[in-house]
């Protein structure tokens, strides 16, 4: 029996059906039809707070932060103390890039609490992101003499005159020439003699030299001459969403070729210090090559995928993508018999779990993996604590399910 494609059952339309019927999709990754069931629950609470955090985390989760921000946005507008508005606006930000910006709303959620883990590592992470983006303190020196002092010994060497002007050098040194000709030196006419007018074009390429040196001190331009061609990111997400469509269309192997060449293009790129944003493509790479992989019955090699999924997810800091990363891995263990592997995970996520739906489908798991152990008495125990949380959370689906394997257990 496969432990996550239970159809869903024919449920009255409640505002907590809806939200239940996200939360379950979530956690099986078809963010599609979970932002759906969003979409109607907060059609019948328009302003409900949990609601518009999770549908901006499964924003997230989908690859899409501008609308999780828009979400976020909806949670502070009328309370700019909501914490968990402020941390997932601050994650929208973050994944956008704009680090700074994120920054701002990791401290305001830091100052409302303190003791929440989730705003320190983010403003970690994104003082990492800033670091790697313009350089640490230590690379940028602002000392106006020494400054001044390297401007002036750059400005004597052809080396850096020529690294100024650029193109424009040949022109210098052309001028140079005519003025080593004394014949047109000595043709007195005034301002508009031809040696005043060499003279001034040398005195001009010098001025833009000595300018270009003050803009564009020596470091700058070692490290943009030392700086690697940046990776398409944008058109990397195109092929992934593409890699993604042919998953969902069960297309397996072509969207496995698709994320080869894709995981090829960013495992070989020249950049070993790669940061946050590069963390979290990567694990997103990793997911559907995992994904891919468990579909084609590749379980040994889709365990692997996995787990750098979830070294890469811990990596950018972003707690959905670590979060995604272990339901996957608990998903191909289980496929792969490794019960106790995935039954480890399946009790770490209960310690995590935001909502009453989500736990009742990690213990349904769990319970189910002791049931494949032989543990009937504990798989049983298990399974009526999955019943009673889904009991709670109003979700049919894992009621049912979980009464399932309650009966299952009492039968050994």
């Amino acid at each position: 029996m496969a432990y996550h494609d239970e159809p869903p059952l024919d449920l009255p339309c409640t505002f907590s059906t809806y939200l239940a019927a996200g939360d379950r999709y979530v956690s099986i990754k078809d963010f599609q039809k979970a932002l759906l069931e969003y979409d109607k629950a907060l059609h019948a609470k328009p302003s409900d707070k949990n609601c518009l955090i999770a549908r901006g985390k499964c924003h997230l989760l989908n690859g899409d932060p501008t609308s999780a921000l828009d979400d976020a946005d909806s949670c502070i507008k009328d309370d700019k103390t909501f914490h968990r508005g402020l941390l997932l606006k601050a994650e929208a930000l973050y994944l956008m890039g704009e680090f700074e910006h994120a920054l701002v709303f990791y401290h305001r959620g830091q100052k409302l609490r303190p003791e929440t883990e989730d705003f320190r590592l983010g403003i970690q992470k994104c003082q990492e992101a800033i670091d790697n983006s313009v350089g640490g303190p230590e690379v940028i020196q602002l000392d106006v003499e020494s400054r001044k002092k390297s401007a002036s010994k750059q400005r004597s060497t052809k080396k850096a005159t020529r690294s100024n002007l650029g193109e424009m050098y040949d022109d210098r040194q052309f001028l140079e020439k005519l003025a080593k000709d004394s014949a047109l030196m000595k043709d007195h006419n005034g301002k508009n003699s031809v040696g005043e007018l060499i003279k001034h074009g040398i005195r001009y390429l010098d001025d833009r030299a000595d300018f270009w040196t003050q803009q564009k001190p020596e470091y700058t331009r070692s490290r943009e001459r030392t700086m690697l061609k940046p990776l398409p990111v944008e058109s990397i997400k195109a092929d992934l969403s593409a890699a993604i469509k042919l998953l969902d269309d069960k297309e397996f192997e072509e969207s496995l070729k698709a994320v080869i060449d894709i995981n090829t293009n960013v495992e070989t790129h020249p950049d070993v210090n790669k940061g946050p944003m590069m963390c979290a493509l990567q694990a997103d790479i990793n997911s559907v090559y995992g994904q891919a992989l468990l579909a084609l019955g590749k379980n040994e090699e889709s365990i692997t995928r996995h787990k750098k999924e979830l070294a890469a997810a811990k990596k950018s800091g972003i707690t959905d993508l670590k979060v995604r990363a272990m339901d996957n891995l608990a998903e191909a263990y289980v496929k792969n018999q490794n019960y106790k592997h995935a039954m480890n995970i399946y009790q770490d996520r209960l310690g995590n779990s935001t909502s009453e739906g989500e736990k009742a489908w990690h213990y349904h798991n769990w319970a189910r993996c002791l049931l494949e152990e032989g543990l009937y008495e504990k798989s049983l125990q298990i399974a009526e604590q999955a019943r009673d949380t889904a009991q709670k959370a109003d979700d049919k689906v894992w009621e049912l399910n979980s009464q399932i394997i309650v009966a299952q257990s009492l039968c050994k």
